[in-house]
């Protein structure tokens, strides 16, 4: 309500808009318009971009698939484009290398001899599918020697062969890494997938593990052919698999619980069909197929002239890849130009995302999903010129492509409002909003005195909206605080109402753009009843007429928007006295009240502080407020160690907001943790009968607790063990004399200890404060905890608490110095999967 009494309705945030629904569909059934997860803003919808693909386009082949996989270092490795050999790029670099060929385990030097006969030389065999153990083993399987090559990535050395039996047909095509150290393998041929556990022992379907005699400690056979490989052969039992349904399966993906995902691409391809997804547990098919498809709203289909609103979108993929951390699916089509993203609902459903993800000549080897390290990106494999030189790939990240694509228009319809009255004639609409160049938002109304009818009478537009040149017109309220700089564009817009008369109104916004931008609807205020200068100020002559009178209030309405918006800041004067409440301009006049004067520099942190909040939900409060609101008791506090501790915890700590918070919801829900600890502190849990003003005093008590572990320290060497603590060097050399008046110069001055890594501003600051805060024949030094922390001058179970330090961390060449950190043992010697030799006791580390 203003100063006038004119109420209004308003629409703000997330559960408000869904009460709104989209023309010519169910409520909160939205096909055009979308609503923000993070600013809860109503926007055009985000479309998905789509490369141009041109009928004659060709495809890539299957045969282009290799297999591919990144390690932990960042190391990439790949199968080379004639399968006799494997590729590596190592990390930080362009240059590729060979890793291995299989002429060093199968081409050997025939031996000449009378009585010795020159054995051929082994066919080589095709390999098809590499991937890397979480424990860092290189697997790749092998084509003609029915089995899997393990190259141990730590060790180095020869690979081993796992070799299955003759009459089990073996045939791999793709591999993945599965969680706990295993590989999953996909037989393509056979349509059948095999399961390795992390000791490479072959999972069956009741869940036991075939032994491949890699074990821990295992030893290999005493006797194999000369230069080659020592091979593993099943002797209890045969490995079979599990059948998959799938008749053109090509890709195999490890999800986090054990399962499966793999992709069956169509054998003839043809525009109605897309590849599918199939989701197992061993032999156990979890959910029926679903195909790489979803419908999409592109440009065309979201046009006003447009009765369909949505098309179908077919995915043929050549290769995918997924990730587990945010379930999201990403599906390299067979041409080749781009790959759409997907995310997987845990009921295992499929939703297009609007990412757009170009790729530049891809040349089909394999998509790789990055670890932890890299941030879990995708990488595909880029060549220069010529793709069947191995010498010219390079991997690259898939890099969402910043461009906005938006529906043209929707028209979005408001809740039926009631204006209280019969015949109510409503006032204004007031949009907090964005609306760039080229876009608008149209108004139109509705309006009836029967609930019914208002839905069914037709709408009547409205004048356009303009932008307000002092703000909304609720007084101090400013919609858009959370912006360092709001564009010339966002603000509040407004409009006064020309048709709408009747106790029932519906707005219909018409949200027009131009595929590139759309605007942003923040809130929406309609105001009712119209508050009336010809009835309250003018004589009842100028009544009489319907049609002037109605000119005449219309025309009023200027200056009396101009009026209300002055008396509405005079009556809410109470609001700049508030240093909570009080706007961003008004703190220094606030401060001048308490002759304070705030030095620039808290503008500006308070500036670096939004900037680094990474947690959305929760706002950066501006410290000059909470500094200017407890003024009167820094004043009382002002030259004693609290005062300095106080002022410079307003400053650095970070959480004085959530400690009130939970201050005063432990009063509603009981906090364990909260009482034991304020019961060691001797302090009383809060009560219901404690006041605001109770809980602040118990907040700052707490504070200024001095065995509470604090961003900020202050430390008397002359009172520390009675002015023994004086750092003096050996007490046996120099004269007594001379300690002693060392000790006395050591009185009267104090250190401040802060936390490490605070910007130079902060540091200027805390000197500020302190020359501020302390008494007057005091000398002090600012200095950082890890400074303080050497022998003479820490105190154990004072200064210093039992434990792991952080900041001892293995030394960078060119970031750390020595004193900071440990030498950190090289690769692979830093492997806790491994037993290593010189570092583990048998028997005292996990099994390979």
């Amino acid at each position: 309500m203003d100063v006038n009494g004119t109420r209004f309705h308003m629409i703000m945030g997330r559960k408000d808009w869904l009460q709104c629904r989209e023309e010519g569909s169910l409520q909160s059934d939205f096909q055009c318009i979308e609503i923000g997860s993070q600013n809860e803003c109503l926007t055009l919808k985000p479309l998905l971009t789509l490369f141009f693909r041109p009928n004659n386009e060709q495809k890539l082949l299957l045969s282009a698939r290799r297999g591919a996989a990144v390690d932990r270092f960042g190391n990439f490795y790949w199968i080379a484009n004639d399968r006799q050999q494997i590729f590596w790029q190592p990390s930080g670099t362009k240059t590729v290398h060979v890793y291995w060929t299989q002429q060093q385990a199968s081409c050997t030097k025939p031996s000449a001899g009378d009585f010795q006969p020159i054995s051929p030389i082994e066919e080589v065999s095709e390999l098809a599918g590499l991937a890397i153990t979480e424990h860092h083993y290189l697997v790749v399987g092998s084509i003609a020697k029915n089995g899997l090559w393990i190259f141990d990535l730590h060790a180095g050395d020869e690979p081993l062969l796992i070799r299955f039996p003759e009459n089990v047909s073996f045939k791999p095509f793709d591999l993945a890494a599965a969680p706990g150290g295993g590989v999953w393998v996909l037989d393509s041929e056979n349509r059948r997938y095999w399961g390795l556990d992390r000791s490479f022992n072959f999972l069956t379907e009741s869940g036991q593990s075939l032994t491949s005699e890699i074990e821990p400690g295992y030893t290999l056979p005493d006797f194999h052919p000369l230069g080659e490989a020592a091979t593993i052969q099943f002797e209890r039992c045969e490995p079979i698999g599990f059948p998959i349904l799938a008749n053109n399966p090509i890709s195999i993906e490890a999800l986090p619980d054990g399962t499966v995902l793999i992709l069956d691409s169509p054998v003839m391809v043809s525009s109605n069909q897309s590849s599918s997804l199939y989701h197992y547990r061993k032999e156990q098919l979890l959910e029926l197929p679903i195909s790489l498809q979803g419908e999409i709203e592109t440009g065309a289909t979201c046009a006003k002239e447009m009765s369909a609103k949505t098309e179908s979108l077919s995915i043929i993929a050549h290769d995918i890849a997924y990730d587990g951390h945010t379930r999201t699916l990403y599906a390299a089509e067979n041409t080749g130009k781009q790959v759409i993203q997907f995310t997987l609902s845990p009921d295992f459903e499929l939703t297009v995302m609007t990412n757009y993800l170009p790729m530049h000549s891809y040349g089909g080897r394999a998509l790789v999903l990055g670890g932890e390290n890299f941030e879990h990106k995708v990488f595909y494999d880029l060549f220069a010129n010529d793709n069947s030189r191995d010498s010219n790939v390079r991997w690259t990240s898939l890099q969402s492509i910043d461009e906005p694509h938006y529906a043209r228009s929707a028209e979005v319809l408001t809740p039926v409002f009631d204006g209280k009255l019969r015949n109510c004639i409503w006032d204004g609409l007031f949009i907090d909003a964005c609306i760039p160049p080229e876009v608008m938002i149209k108004v139109s109304t509705r309006a009836d005195n029967d609930p019914e009818l208002v839905t069914i009478t037709p709408f009547q537009e409205e004048p356009p909206l303009y932008l307000r040149s002092g703000g909304a017109e609720i007084a101090y309220y400013q919609p858009y605080v959370d912006l360092a700089k709001p564009s010339v564009n966002t603000g509040t817009w407004e409009l006064l109402f020309q048709q709408a008369k009747g106790r029932y109104l519906q707005i219909r916004l018409e949200l027009i753009g131009n595929s590139k931008t759309t605007p942003e609807i923040r809130a929406v205020r309609a105001y009712y009843p119209r508050f009336s200068y010809v009835q309250h100020y003018l004589p009842k002559v100028y009544q009489e007429d319907l049609d002037s009178a109605s000119f005449l209030e219309r025309l009023l309405a200027n200056p009396k928007g101009f009026y209300s918006d002055i008396e509405a800041k005079i009556d809410n004067i109470s609001v700049q006295f508030d240093p909570r409440s009080a706007t961003p301009e008004a703190i220094d006049w606030l401060a001048g009240w308490l002759g304070l004067t705030l030095d620039p520099l808290w503008e500006g942190i308070h500036k670096q502080q939004v900037a680094a909040n990474t947690n959305r939900h929760r706002s950066v409060i501006d410290r000059r407020r909470l500094f200017i609101r407890y003024a009167p008791r820094l004043y009382e506090l002002r030259g004693t160690p609290n005062g300095i501790r106080l002022s410079l915890q307003m400053l650095l700590d970070p959480c004085l907001e959530e400690v009130m918070e939970r201050f005063t919801s432990a009063i509603r829900i009981p906090d364990s943790a909260l009482r034991i600890e304020l019961s060691n502190l001797n302090l009383p849990y809060p009560s219901p009968e404690m006041t605001r003003e109770a809980l602040e005093e118990l907040m700052f008590t707490y504070l200024l607790v001095s065995h509470r572990a604090s961003k900020v320290r202050i430390v008397e060497r002359f009172l520390a063990r009675e002015g023994r603590a004086l750092a003096a060097g050996d007490p046996t050399e120099g004269d007594a004399n001379l300690i002693n008046d060392a000790l006395t110069a050591s009185a009267h001055r104090f250190s401040v200890l802060i936390a490490e890594g605070l910007p130079p501003e902060q540091v200027a600051m805390v000197n500020r404060i302190v020359e501020l805060e302390k008494p007057a024949h005091t000398a002090f030094e600012v200095k950082r905890f890890w400074d303080y922390f050497r022998v003479g001058e820490a105190r154990l179970a004072v200064d210093t608490v039992l434990g792991e330090e952080s900041r001892f961390v293995p030394i960078v060449l060119g970031r750390n110095t020595l004193a900071e950190g440990y030498l950190e043992s090289a690769p692979p010697m830093d492997t806790p999967e491994r037993r290593i030799l010189d570092r583990d006791r048998l028997g005292d580390t996990v099994p390979l």
